[in-house]
């Protein structure tokens, strides 16, 4: 790896990954779609916070994760709408939250 924990896009993501790793709360907000979250949210910045990862693998209990290159312990809130009546609808996206939080050691 040439440039590790160096995003290989040049935009404004590295000021972006700079305020997440000063945050202590990150707050995700989306409309429900399809039971998950809209496309921007997930493509344009879950994913590029990759760089915020060591590409090692620790076991932590019966659980592989990569560890964080700047653990904090911070918080993570999600704030999420649906046109449908139900909560059972948030089930899948609330899945996905609490596998970021696990894996990510956030509280």
């Amino acid at each position: 790896m040439e440039t590790p924990g160096v995003c290989i896009f040049k935009d404004d993501m590295p000021e972006l990954l700079d305020k997440v790793i000063d945050a202590d709360i990150l707050v995700y907000a989306t409309p429900l779609y399809n039971y998950n979250m809209n496309l921007p949210p997930k493509s344009s910045f879950q994913e590029r916070l990759l760089p915020l990862i060591d590409p090692h693998l620790v076991k932590t209990g019966e659980t592989y994760r990569h560890p964080q290159r700047y653990e904090k312990g911070r918080k993570m809130v999600l704030i999420s709408t649906c046109g449908l009546p139900e909560v059972s609808h948030f089930e899948g996206l609330l899945q996905i939250f609490r596998q970021i939080e696990r894996v990510h050691r956030y509280h």
